[in-house]
């Protein structure tokens, strides 16, 4: 190798800023530094921010925060977790699952109910609590013991490519039909990245629900507190392949989500081991119910191709590494002001055709000035349109007591 190409390669593998921590799984960082991530190439991913790449940047902030809240719950010093930790801190996430469902053993309904009452009263769900309420869609939800007690309904695979009678009447092989099809993909698996992020970022809801956890018993919360950033960290410091084959016989699932339709009545399915990962699986039911209408609007061998290739464990696995932070900094790029306008400004950005939606996306993930102008004047459109309903309500009340 050439001392310029080894400079960069040695460059490219130091640029994540991970603090005191060690780092994670070594061929991890270096796809992340080297630009052979998952995202790499959608035009959804902003490309740069600051000096490191969006990556770089969205994972060193998001495994410094896992890591803080590893050291945190255990007293482990940061500078010694690393994958030498691996088999002690798994040795020690097992007990606290086993603990934390001990616990809640025989409060299993109290807890669903909790959990969905925790669901919406968040921001970006409140406005979904009244249609709930009016049983426009369900909620089913379930807390289990092992999971081989979850459903496989919707598990993600490895998909194979299509044969050539199935690429002949998808228009594959057409150049312009191909690349329609890939803006599609592209759309949908960044909107499984939101999914994921919003979704993760419920691990630590249990928090608003202390109260009645105390009362179940005094332990849960640290229990909780222990458990779930080391099965947050687990997808960083696990090898790819050791991960997917573990997911792929089934268990390397907390928790299960998703949504089915009777008619024009959806229900939201959620199972998971504890009540954490509970709230967690309810919110990614509730995104993809939100998500609903992209895949609606295409035709169905086109929906058919899209879900089989942005579906995928290795999709899954990545955006539960970067979601997080890819949803906090889009929830930022919204503004404080906006937060009860989240669902709304979600579901317009998913109906949006490939190349708007990647644009704005971007926009609004940079905080660029053009991104928020476009929140802000579609916020004002909500508004206008929610104080005329409102005007409607009323003039109709008045009519009916007059």
């Amino acid at each position: 190798m050439k001392v310029r190409s080894l400079s960069k390669a040695i460059l490219t593998e130091m640029a994540l800023r991970l603090g005191d921590a060690p780092g994670f799984d070594p061929e991890r960082q270096r796809e992340i530094s080297q630009g052979r991530h998952a995202y790499a190439g959608n035009p959804a991913f902003p490309e740069q921010a600051g000096e490191d790449s969006f990556a770089e940047d969205v994972s060193s902030a998001q495994y410094r925060e896992i890591v803080r809240k590893i050291s945190q719950s255990s007293g482990i010093p940061v500078a010694q977790i690393s994958q030498r930790s691996l088999p002690r801190l798994m040795g020690q996430m097992m007990g606290d699952l086993q603990r934390a469902q001990e616990y809640e053993h025989g409060h299993e309904e109290e807890l669903v109910a909790k959990a969905i009452e925790v669901l919406f009263s968040l921001p970006e769900f409140a406005p979904a609590k009244a249609p709930y309420e009016a049983g426009v869609f369900r909620i089913e939800a379930q807390l289990v013991r092992n999971p081989g007690e979850m459903t496989m309904q919707g598990m993600n695979v490895d998909p194979e490519e299509e044969t050539p009678e199935e690429r002949q009447a998808l228009g594959a092989d057409v150049d312009q039909i191909a690349r329609e099809l890939d803006s599609e993909k592209n759309k949908r698996k960044f909107i499984n990245l939101l999914i994921q992020g919003s979704s993760m970022n419920k691990n630590y809801a249990y928090h608003m629900a202390a109260d009645a956890l105390n009362a179940i018993s005094p332990e849960l919360v640290r229990t909780y507190s222990r458990l779930m950033p080391v099965a947050e960290w687990a997808y960083w410091a696990v090898p790819e392949n050791s991960l997917r084959a573990a997911m792929s016989a089934g268990q390397g699932h907390g928790g299960k989500a998703w949504v089915s339709w009777e008619g024009k009545v959806a229900t939201v399915h959620a199972q998971a081991l504890v009540f954490p990962v509970l709230l967690q699986e309810l919110a990614k039911g509730l995104m993809e119910f939100l998500s609903r209408s992209h895949l609606d609007e295409l035709d169905p061998e086109t929906r058919k191709h899209v879900k089989k290739h942005a579906n995928t464990l290795g999709g899954e696995t990545s955006d539960i590494r970067m979601g997080p932070e890819v949803w906090r900094r889009f929830l930022n790029g919204i503004g404080q002001q906006n937060q009860e306008y989240v669902s709304y400004i979600y579901r317009h950005l998913t109906q949006l055709p490939p190349g708007e939606f990647s644009q704005r996306m971007s926009q609004i993930l940079r905080a660029d000035p053009e991104g928020r102008r476009f929140v802000d004047q579609l916020v004002q459109q909500i508004r206008d349109a929610q104080d005329q309903q409102q005007e409607s309500v009323t003039d109709s009340v008045s009519r009916l007591l007059n």
